[in-house]
């Protein structure tokens, strides 16, 4: 009998241990970790890219190494294709995604997001020689090279372009100069920061878009600590102008406020 007691108590202790693992939110796990996992692209100048020695750089690799620092936490980057970053987040193999990440009304219904801490125009890309597109109604029912799951790509289908997938940025361009694709919805950024190391890449800037794209955090839905640890950190990195300055380094004006 008494083994059977000694058994019993062992196995309330386990289940106990159980639920309270399983009913411990996500910002205790990651500061009990001490680490922040990150997923992020790593091909997508000037945001998340690697430089001519092989380091992971970039204004959104800057921004998740001050808001983890802020926090206490070193930062663990995981680097994937645009298209499977969220669905790294939904398999827990990372906390969060710091990739320019726009909180659009779909998104929402499946994640919660932090305050928005960058504020951008986007941008029209085609071949030089592509006369055919000067305004927004000019776009519709072309060939538009977008990461499937972007915000861009959501633009491009709503202003009535048919989508050709790709997985990077370098892909776009290299479809709109092969001829395969008529255009491209991105970054002003991303563009601008291109054709300065590629001036001969045989793109032009068709039109600027006049709406705003903004940036913000996504969390799993329901993980309110960490998503006002995040807007924390944001808040005090906006307010010692640490992101205003990682924006200056990067694009020369700041991207931060609107």
């Amino acid at each position: 009998m008494k083994k059977i007691l000694i058994t019993l108590a062992m196995l309330l202790l386990t289940l106990t241990a159980c639920g309270n693992s399983s009913s411990e939110d996500q910002w205790s796990r990651i500061s009990k970790s001490g680490v922040l996992k990150v997923g992020t692209e790593g091909t997508y100048m000037p945001m998340t890219y690697h430089d001519e020695k092989g380091e992971l750089v970039g204004f959104e690799v800057e921004v998740a190494r001050a808001i983890a620092e802020e926090l206490g936490l070193k930062v663990e980057f995981t680097e994937s294709s645009w298209d499977s970053l969220l669905a790294a987040l939904d398999s827990n193999r990372i906390d969060t995604v710091i990739n320019e990440v726009t909180p659009t009304s779909e998104r929402r219904e499946k994640y919660d997001f932090s305050n928005e801490y960058t504020f951008v125009h986007g941008v029209i890309i085609t071949s030089k020689d592509n006369d055919s597109i000067k305004e927004v109604t000019d776009l519709k029912d072309k060939k538009a090279a977008q990461t499937l799951s972007s915000s861009w790509s959501l633009l491009a289908k709503d202003l009535g372009a048919e989508i050709v997938s790709v997985s990077a940025f370098q892909d776009s361009i290299d479809l709109i100069t092969s001829k395969r694709a008529d255009f491209s919805v991105n970054s002003e950024l991303a563009y601008n920061s291109y054709i300065k190391e590629k001036p001969d890449a045989g793109i032009k800037k068709a039109i600027t878009l006049e709406d705003v794209v903004t940036t913000a955090i996504p969390v799993k839905k329901g993980e309110e600590r960490f998503k006002n640890k995040l807007n924390e950190a944001i808040a005090s990195l906006q307010e010692k102008s640490t992101l205003k300055e990682i924006s200056m380094k990067y694009f020369g004006f700041d991207i931060t406020s609107k």
